[in-house]
C-alpha cells in the first residue's frame, strides 16, 4: 500500500513537472489517468519486488535471523530507491523525448552517468527533490519495516510456507499480467482513443523501463548520409499538393488539396487471407470470388498490389497507420508502440468523423483494439460487442462467422451519424477453414473444391449480403468502399510473388472510374489515397503515397525472410545487408531463379539505393519517435 501512495505521488510530480504537455487535459482526463494508473503501479512494484517476495515467504525458517532481516531490507531499499529514481529522473527527461523512459537505462547508462553534473546545475531544484524523497522513503521503509517485522508471526510450519510461498507466486503473475484477461498488460494498454498525453500520464517509468527489457527494440539502419537519404524519400513519397515540414521528420508533411474536401464515408474491408490468386478479375482464371469480381468491373481494382508482410499483425498497421512491414516482427507488441503516429483514425476524427473498428474475433486478439486506438479509431467492436449471436453463428476457432458478423456490423455503420469510417476485419477464410452449417448447402455443388476454397467463396458471399444490404441505406451511395487482404494464405505461398500479392478495389462510382491498373502499390498507399480522393487538408505521415498520383514511379516494400525488398512494376530487388543483393522480374521469373544484377546493373543500383534510403528513414523515424508531432 505504501508503495501505490508513492506512485500515485510521482505520477502527480511527473504531471507538476511537465505541465506543459498536459495543459490541454482536463480534470476527468487526469483522474481517469490516476486511477488506470494504479494497474500499472501494481504491476511494476510486483515486478521488480519480487526477489523480496520470493525470499519472504520461502518454505525455510529464515525470519528470525537477523541477517535475512537486513538482507530484505536493503533489498527492498534499493530496489524501490532505484525506481523512484527513474521515475524522478523522467520529470526532467520527458520534455527532450516526449515520452517515458524506455530502454535507454540499459544501452546509454555511461552518457547518462556522464551527464548527470550538467543536470544536477540545471535542474537543481528536481536534484533538491530527489535527495528528500531519498531521505523520506528511507524514513517510511525503515518505520514501516520495523512495525510490520514486529507483528509478524516468526515461528515456522512447512505446509502452510509451501502454500504461502505458491499463493505468492500466484497473485504476482496475475499482477505482472495486469488481470486475468486474453493478453498480458503492455505499454499500449495505457493509451485508449484521443490525445497520447494521457497514456503517458498513465504509465510509470519503472514500469516501462521494466518492460522495455522483454519487449523488442526494433531495429534502426544506416547506409547513407542523413541528407541523401532524406532527398531520395521526399522524391519517393512526397505530392505535388504537399510540403515537408521538418527535416527531422522524414515523412512529416502538410497535404493542401485543390478543391474542396468531400466528406464521404468510408469503409475498409481487410479479408483475411485473401490472396490475389482466387480473384478471377486479377488472374484472369478460375474464380472464387464472384461477387467481388462484379464490384471490380466497376471500381478501380490493382492487379499487382502487395501486402506488406504475411501475418494480420502487420497488415493493420501498414493499413490504418501506413507504417510498413519491415521488420522482422510488428511494432505492434514493441517498445515503439506507444510512439506518436498520424493513423487514420486520427486524421478523420479531426474532420468530424465517427471512426471505429470491426473485427469477429475476441476482442485483444493480436492487440488490435489497444494499436487502433493509438491509431485513432475511437470504437472497438469485437465479438463480445454481439452477446445475442447464437453459438451457430461462431467460428470454434475465430469469432464470429462472416455473414452474420458483417451484417450487424452493417447496423451499427447505420446507426451511425455520417460521416463515418469504419475498418471491417473478417475471420472465416482462415484455418481451419469452416462454412457455418445453415451455409453448407449454398456451396455443394462445387464438390471438388477443398474446404478453403469453400470458405472463400463463404466469404464473397458474405461481402454480398452486407452490399445487399448496405445498398437500401441513405449512407451507400456516400461511401468510398476499400477491399483488401490483411496477408496472403499461407497455404497458397508458393514463391515471393504468391507470398505477398492481394487485391485492391476501390469502389466509388460517383468518385473512381472503373479500370484496371498493374501499377504496384501496396498496404502503406492506401492512407495517403483516401487523403488524395477525399482532397482532405491535413498534416500526415503516411510511408506510402496515393495510388492516384501519377507523377512518380512506384514502389512497394517487403520483408522476406532474411532480405529487405523493393518492387517496382518490373522488378524486385532483394538485399540481405550481408550479401550482394540480387535482382529479379519478378512477372517473369516468380520464383525468382533468374538474377538478372550483370544485365540491369543501372536499375540494381538505382533500386539498392532508393531501399537503403526508404529503411534508413522508416527505421529512424519510427526508432526515435519521428513519425508525428
Amino acid at each position: 500500500m505504501l508503495t501505490l501512495v508513492i506512485y500515485s505521488i510521482l505520477r502527480f510530480g511527473f504531471l507538476i513537472a511537465n505541465y506543459f504537455y498536459f495543459d490541454s487535459l482536463n480534470s476527468s482526463d487526469i483522474a481517469l489517468s490516476f486511477i488506470k494508473g494504479i494497474r500499472f503501479d501494481l504491476a511494476a512494484i510486483v515486478m521488480i519486488n519480487l526477489p523480496v517476495m520470493l525470499l519472504l515467504n520461502l518454505p525455510l525458517d529464515l525470519r528470525k535471523k537477523k541477517w535475512f532481516r537486513l538482507t530484505i531490507f536493503f533489498l527492498f531499499f534499493v530496489i524501490n530507491l532505484t525506481a523512484i529514481t527513474l521515475n524522478i529522473a523522467d520529470y526532467g527527461y520527458f520534455p527532450t523525448i516526449e515520452r517515458r523512459l524506455l530502454w535507454e537505462p540499459y544501452t546509454m547508462l555511461p552518457d547518462i552517468i556522464r551527464m548527470i553534473p550538467g543536470l544536477i546545475s540545471n535542474h537543481y531544484v528536481l536534484f533538491i527533490s530527489f535527495i528528500i524523497a531519498c531521505c523520506g522513503f528511507f524514513l517510511l521503509t525503515r518505520f514501516f519495516y520495523l512495525k510490520i517485522y514486529g507483528k509478524l508471526n516468526l515461528s515456522f510450519n512447512y505446509s502452510s510456507g509451501i502454500i504461502s510461498f505458491l499463493l505468492v507466486i500466484c497473485f504476482s503473475i496475475i499482477a505482472i499480467r495486469g488481470g486475468l484477461q486474453m493478453k498480458p498488460l503492455r505499454l499500449a494498454n495505457a493509451f485508449t482513443y484521443g490525445e497520447i498525453g494521457p497514456g503517458y500520464l498513465t504509465l510509470n517509468t519503472t514500469y516501462t523501463v521494466a518492460m522495455s527489457y522483454f519487449q523488442e527494440q526494433l531495429p534502426e539502419y544506416k547506409f547513407l548520409s542523413d541528407k541523401e537519404a532524406n532527398e531520395i524519400v521526399q522524391k519517393m513519397i512526397k505530392a505535388d499538393d504537399e510540403i515537408m515540414l521538418d527535416i527531422s521528420y522524414p515523412f512529416l508533411r502538410r497535404k493542401s488539396p485543390n478543391g474542396q474536401m468531400k466528406k464521404m464515408n468510408v469503409v475498409i474491408f481487410i479479408m483475411e487471407g485473401w490472396s490475389a490468386l482466387f480473384n478471377g478479375s486479377i488472374t484472369g482464371e478460375k474464380t472464387f470470388t464472384p461477387f467481388f469480381d462484379s464490384l471490380a468491373s466497376n471500381g478501380l481494382l490493382f492487379t499487382n498490389y502487395f501486402a506488406s508482410g504475411q501475418r494480420s499483425i502487420e497488415g493493420i498497421p501498414a493499413i490504418l497507420a501506413s507504417l510498413p512491414a519491415v521488420y522482422s516482427s510488428s511494432i505492434i507488441g514493441s517498445i515503439e508502440e506507444t510512439n506518436k503516429i498520424r493513423g487514420l483514425g486520427s486524421i478523420l476524427s479531426e474532420q468530424g468523423y465517427i471512426t471505429s473498428f470491426h473485427h469477429g474475433g475476441t476482442t485483444g486478439t493480436m492487440g488490435f483494439d489497444t494499436f487502433t486506438k493509438i491509431a485513432g479509431f475511437m470504437k472497438y467492436f469485437g465479438k463480445e460487442s454481439y452477446p445475442d449471436l447464437s453459438d451457430d453463428l461462431m467460428n470454434d476457432s475465430w469469432g464470429i462467422h462472416d455473414e452474420p458478423f458483417f451484417l450487424e456490423t452493417e447496423k451499427v455503420l447505420s446507426s451511425f451519424q455520417e460521416p463515418f469510417c469504419a475498418a471491417i476485419f473478417s475471420v472465416s477464410s482462415h484455418d481451419p477453414f469452416k462454412v457455418p452449417k445453415n451455409r453448407i448447402s449454398l456451396f455443394e455443388s462445387y464438390k471438388d473444391e477443398s474446404d478453403k476454397e469453400k470458405t472463400y467463396r463463404y466469404s464473397d458471399f458474405s461481402l454480398r449480403q452486407f452490399f445487399k444490404k448496405a445498398s437500401s441505406e441513405p449512407w451507400f451511395k456516400n461511401t468510398l468502399f476499400i477491399i483488401t487482404a490483411d496477408h496472403t494464405l499461407y497455404t497458397a505461398r508458393t514463391g515471393f510473388y504468391t507470398s505477398f500479392h492481394t487485391p485492391l478495389l476501390i469502389y466509388s462510382p460517383s468518385l473512381v472510374a472503373p479500370r484496371k491498373t498493374n501499377k504496384v502499390a501496396s498496404h502503406i498507399d492506401i492512407l495517403p489515397t483516401i487523403l488524395d480522393i477525399l482532397k482532405i487538408p491535413t498534416i500526415h505521415s503516411a510511408m506510402g503515397f496515393s495510388v492516384l498520383d501519377s507523377t512518380k514511379k512506384r514502389y512497394a516494400y517487403v520483408k522476406y525472410g532474411p532480405s529487405f525488398g523493393i518492387i517496382s512494376d518490373d522488378y524486385v530487388l532483394f538485399d540481405d545487408l550481408e550479401h550482394s543483393p540480387r535482382i529479379y522480374n519478378y512477372h517473369l521469373d516468380p520464383m525468382l531463379k533468374n538474377d538478372l544484377s550483370a544485365e540491369l546493373k543501372e536499375v540494381k543500383e538505382d533500386l539498392n539505393k532508393k531501399l537503403y534510403a526508404y529503411l534508413q528513414q522508416v527505421t529512424h523515424s519510427i526508432g526515435e519517435n519521428k513519425v508525428y508531432k
